[in-house]
């Protein structure tokens, strides 16, 4: 909308998720398809450690790094206009230290914060 541009990504997606109901987000893996889910009209989508895993060729085993991720996400985010994406922190990406990591990086670039283990 009109007011996009003059918010914040983080804003734009808590008010989008306030909303009731169902959120249609398609998921994106690297810069062309976020943008591809951007021009559709989609209101948010969203980077999955299993889309990006895949992008690189990697199954979903916990190869991808925290760096990985971490470099897809900026590259993601950065070609995105107004829509925002949320990034998935999987579960922390090592121990108790490299979860708390993530979960600051993850505050300072208001992605999904780890889910800790399964």
């Amino acid at each position: 909308g009109p007011h996009a541009a003059m918010s914040s990504a983080p804003a734009r997606l808590r008010s989008l998720l306030a909303r009731p109901g169902c959120h249609l987000m398609p998921c994106c893996f690297d810069p062309l398809s976020a943008r591809l889910v951007e021009a559709s009209g989609f209101p948010v989508t969203f980077a999955s450690g299993f889309s990006v895993a895949a992008a690189h060729g990697l199954p979903d085993t916990g190869l991808l790094s925290y760096g990985e991720m971490e470099h897809a996400m900026r590259r993601i985010t950065g070609s995105l206009k107004a829509v925002p994406c949320i990034g998935d922190g999987d579960t922390g990406y090592g121990n108790a230290v490299n979860a708390k990591r993530t979960a600051r990086a993850a505050s300072r670039r208001a992605v999904e914060p780890p889910a800790g283990p399964n």
